[in-house]
């Protein structure tokens, strides 16, 4: 049997093509940008599950969610105002019962948090 009949060769698009031709296209300040903010992203959500351990049981999940919740909203308004963009609401309904399973679903893993150690929580998170 030769390799060709072993293995499917995939058409060539642009991210399979020799010699990485797609990465040398992209632009490199985008690029930077990705990983920039991926990087602040996963440090965001280290220091939020870490201040919901550090709280401990002695303040409700409840209320850490509360201040959670606000603290996004604050970081959003500014940033849409930064950005001068009017957010679009197509759908209200599915909106609303988006809002209140995300909030049960932040108050429950801030539960968990405060129940188990905070890689098991983690974990459970994703």
């Amino acid at each position: 049997m030769t390799t060709e009949t072993l293995y499917y060769k995939l058409p060539k698009t642009r991210f399979n093509s020799k010699k990485g031709k797609f990465l040398k296209k992209m632009k490199t300040t985008n690029y930077i940008k990705s990983i920039i903010t991926m990087t602040l992203s996963a440090v965001g959500f280290a220091l939020v599950q870490s201040s919901v351990k550090f709280l401990g049981p002695s303040v409700s999940s409840w209320t850490k969610a509360f201040y959670r919740g606000l603290f996004g909203f604050v970081f959003l308004i500014i940033w849409l105002f930064i950005i001068r963009k009017k957010p679009v609401f197509n759908n209200k309904f599915l909106l609303v019962v988006r809002g209140i399973a995300g909030a049960f679903g932040l108050v429950f893993s801030f539960w968990a948090i405060d129940l188990v150690d905070l890689s098991h929580a983690t974990i459970y998170l994703y």
